[in-house]
């Protein structure tokens, strides 16, 4: 049978560190963090479904190095992780601007 995974909805400081390593290792042409979290903040505004398989390319750019399937699933996991936190930031924001998706910038500091 297959594993079930829970995540937990909110994308943590300590998740956007593993996710620029992963982006990082990935190669010279992958998004940094920062972009990654306007790209996907774009895309989830669009009217219809972005498929992860459409817009993956332009994330990791010509470059792709998934040794290992663990890796990749790691990096999805994150990568949809950062999805969902956007999505529901932004939906939460139209009901409350305090609580708005607050994006991911490198001057920020992932570490702290």
């Amino acid at each position: 049978m297959g594993e079930k995974v829970i995540m937990s909805k909110k994308f943590t400081k300590k998740d956007g560190a593993k996710l620029e390593k992963k982006l990082c290792a990935v190669g010279e042409h992958a998004m940094c963090l920062s972009e990654l979290d306007g790209f996907l903040s774009a895309l989830t505004c669009c009217p219809e479904t972005i498929r992860i398989s459409e817009y993956l390319p332009y994330v990791h750019g010509d470059d792709h190095d998934f040794t290992n399937e663990e890796n990749l699933k790691d990096f999805l996991e994150l990568l949809i992780k950062l999805w969902n936190s956007i999505s529901d930031g932004l939906r939460k924001s139209l009901e409350n601007v305090e609580s708005c998706h607050k994006p991911f910038y490198i001057d920020e500091g992932i570490d702290g």
